[in-house]
Order: structure tokens, then sequence, then C-alpha cells
């Protein structure tokens, strides 16, 4: 069963996905010519786009009484599509998380009352290893 809030969230989504929704109007000589105009303009194949039609065009007669076809457009939203952009937004994140950053290696020495710890860190990326004079001579200062 579905309670007021559920139903309040899902229809606070659909009014999101809707207003991302990019409309335009387009007119034509022929319903095609608007439609290929629209996929031109919203840059998408026409498969993926959906339209209603305003204005119902006509040939006329004689040259007399020419009305073009005036379409709104906008991309088909569906199930699949919502799944495709979740999906691209995923691998976007993924992607960002394995961009690791170049840091050098490092290293550290802990001085406690049993004793001395020396900690090494290895780079990461293209980082540069640390130099074995580089942990002599921290020990040396320790020492």
């Amino acid at each position: 069963m579905v309670d007021f809030v559920q139903l309040q969230q899902a229809m606070k989504e659909r009014l999101e996905r809707d207003r991302a929704i990019n409309t335009i109007e387009v007119e034509g000589a022929t319903l095609e010519e608007a439609v290929s105009e629209a996929s031109t303009l919203l840059n998408m194949p026409i498969r993926r786009i959906e339209y209603e039609i305003a204005v119902k065009g006509s040939p006329g007669f004689l040259g007399t009484g020419v009305k073009k076809w005036k379409i709104r457009a906008y991309q088909r939203v569906t199930a699949q599509t919502i799944e495709e952009e979740k999906e691209a937004a995923a691998e976007e994140a993924e992607e960002a998380a394995k961009v690791a950053l170049d840091k050098d290696g490092d290293a550290f020495v802990q001085l406690l009352y049993d004793g001395a710890y020396l900690k090494v860190i290895p780079p990461v990326g293209r980082g540069t290893k640390i130099r074995p004079s580089f942990v002599n001579q921290i020990i040396a200062i320790v020492m």
C-alpha cells in the first residue's frame, strides 16, 4: 500500500524531471520537415523525440490558404531513459573515484615511551618513491 509520503515523493520527482525537459516549438511545410527540424534543434535522433501538433498544416489550393505545421517537441522520457541517465551518472561517479591524485611517498617517525616507530607511506599514482637516504636523515634527526 502506498502512503501519502511516498506518493508525495514520487510526484516531486516527476515534477523535477518534467521541469528538466527542454521543449521547443517548430514549424515546417510538412509534419516530417517540422519533426526533422526539431530533431536538429534538440540534437537527438527522431526516435527519441515526442511531439504534440499545435497547428495542423494544409497545402492550400493553388498557392492560397497554405498553413505550416506547428509542433511542440521534447525528449521522450521512458523508464529506459531514466535508467540510462542513472547508469550514466553512476559511471561518471565511478570514473571520478578512479581518478587518483599523484602523491609522493613520505616517511614519519613517532617517538613513544616504548620506542621509535617509522612509518613509510608509498606513492600514489605517478608520485615519486621515498628515498632511503631521506629516511636515514629523519632517523638521524630524531636520534
